[in-house]
């Protein structure tokens, strides 16, 4: 199975939950997409100058703040074995390119597409004008502002419901304002907010066992769509910092989705960052729909509504998201 045809490498899945295991769990397409880049690790050997439609499979990344570990610093793992509670269970990542300009930029044509379909409902859930009844709610209410209780270490398979938050090397997603104010960043609402991204070397291997390198991390929430849903809409707000400097090439990834644990790949990806979007002004509000065709194959799953990022070993791009919120409406 692959994510859609003309992406690169992307995650896989590991029942226990503590490790990272090859990517060959479902086909993937090695390297980037059309026009894009194949980063090896250090990113000495990428062939730069693609579009922004093609995907990357990057080399690693770390960050020096907050507990993550110094870059070329141990925390690799020939045989895919993931340091720190919970385990990984994801690694490397494949770009969706929704709604990116040549220059980098978020396109000011419309918002970015969505995967398997059109971004939004347009208007409000059928039968809402009529007899029936609808119920709107934030699944993510609890604690989407990162404000609320700790969120504990792990994967969306190893807490089996609730929250969770990791990374290859292990510390904490959630940031507090002291802990963001070593990278000039004030939380949007509250006193926290999640940092994911930077760089780092944590070695993942390919389908045909070949390293390539890399840090993931990821913040989420196990909720459970209605069955009756008639709209489901992720919103995030995010600011994107980078030191990269291409304007034409993607390294460094977000990823908003609902991602189904039971079939290995996202369910549907609402919006995609990457180190072009610096260009975006701080707090840029993400708010995507699941388009009205794909509302039945998520409707009634248990998925993992989360935010996961892979960058890769150099040149850091810091992805910080606040104020999140999943709103489902269902009518009878």
């Amino acid at each position: 199975m692959m994510r859609l045809p003309s992406l690169a490498v992307a995650v896989g899945l590991c029942a226990a939950c503590s490790q990272i295991i090859g990517l060959s769990d479902y086909e993937k397409v090695g390297g980037g997409g059309a026009g894009g880049a194949t980063q090896g690790k250090g990113g000495s050997t990428s062939n730069k100058g693609g579009s922004t439609n093609g995907g990357s499979t990057n080399g690693g990344s770390t960050d020096a703040e907050g507990g993550e570990m110094p870059m070329g610093t141990g925390g690799t793992s020939a045989d895919g074995g993931v340091p720190g509670a919970g385990g990984v269970d994801r690694g490397g990542r494949q770009s969706t390119s929704g709604g990116h300009t040549a220059s980098g930029g978020r396109s000011t044509g419309g918002a970015p597409p969505v995967l398997g379909g059109s971004p939004g409902l347009g208007g409000a859930p059928p039968g809402s004008g009529g007899g029936s009844a609808c119920t709107t709610v934030d699944l993510l209410a609890d604690n989407g502002n990162f404000d609320g209780a700790t969120i504990p270490t792990g994967s969306s398979t190893s807490v089996g419901s609730g929250w969770y938050q990791n990374a290859t090397d292990a510390p904490p997603v959630v940031k507090t304002t002291a802990q963001l104010a070593a990278y000039g960043v004030v939380p949007l609402s509250g006193s926290r907010a999640a940092h994911l991204g930077g760089m780092g070397d944590y070695e993942f291997q390919d389908s045909s066992g070949n390293p390539y390198y890399g840090r993931a991390s990821w913040v989420g929430k196990v909720v459970t769509i209605p069955a009756n849903a008639t709209s489901v809409t992720f919103t995030c707000h995010v600011r994107v910092d980078t030191q990269e400097t291409a304007t034409d090439t993607q390294y460094d990834f977000l990823e908003i989705w609902l991602y189904d644990d039971a079939l290995t790949e996202p369910a549907y990806t609402f919006d995609e960052f990457s180190n072009l979007d610096s260009v975006l002004t701080p707090w840029y509000t993400s708010s995507q729909s699941v388009s009205a065709a794909d509302l039945p194959a998520i409707a009634g799953k248990k998925l993992a509504a989360e935010l996961y990022s892979f960058a890769d070993t150099e040149n850091s791009t810091d992805f910080f998201v606040d104020s999140c919120s999943l709103v489902v409406t269902s009518c009878n």
